[in-house]
């Protein structure tokens, strides 16, 4: 009995100290990933991704079309109400777009995230409401069809909201077009 729970301790610390359990790859919440090998960052990334898939099939019942243009990449909503409130922001490359029927009605919504490339300028990006149709407008922050050097960057997790303009709005939503 008292072996069991010396083992059992003795496996509790070793997860604590290393982040994960080196025998069950499924406890990997506090992970430091930064020193993980190739392996088990492509692992990690390929999850992520699988998890995003996931969520998408079954949270979003509106997908969007992305356009990538000249100067600048759109992704476009078409929504089926003109009566919505909108959050949207982004989060180290991560595109999250939360928009909802007006007064809380639970009726309408549509909660989705998107991985976006690292040519884009996030801190430019503009968002568009006209009529039932929203437009999340994101620059380039090099031409196209230049070559500039890939570097491994910093992870940037704070907040830039995407400010939205349409014919009337009210802080982050469109009122009903008349």
């Amino acid at each position: 009995m008292y072996r069991s729970l010396l083992t059992c301790l003795i496996i509790s610390l070793m997860c604590i100290t290393t982040g994960y359990c080196h025998f069950n790859p499924n406890i990997r919440k506090n992970c430091d990933r930064s020193t993980g090998s190739i392996t088990e960052i492509v692992q990690w990334f390929v999850e992520a991704e699988g998890a995003l898939k996931n969520r998408c099939n079954t949270t979003s019942n509106i997908n969007p079309s992305i356009y990538y243009g000249e100067d600048i990449c759109i992704i476009k909503y078409k929504l089926p109400i003109t009566d919505v409130d909108f959050d949207i922001k982004i989060i180290n490359k991560v595109l999250i777009t939360s928009i909802s029927k007006k007064n809380n009605h639970n009726d309408f919504a549509v909660n989705d995230v998107r991985i976006l490339p690292d040519i884009l300028s996030f801190n430019q990006a503009s968002g568009e409401f006209i009529k039932n149709e929203l437009k999340i407008m994101i620059p380039y922050s090099v031409p196209i069809k230049t070559e500039f050097p890939a570097e491994c960057g910093v992870a940037n997790f704070n907040v830039i909201p995407v400010p939205v303009q349409g014919e009337e709005i009210i802080e982050h939503g469109a009122t009903q077009d008349d």
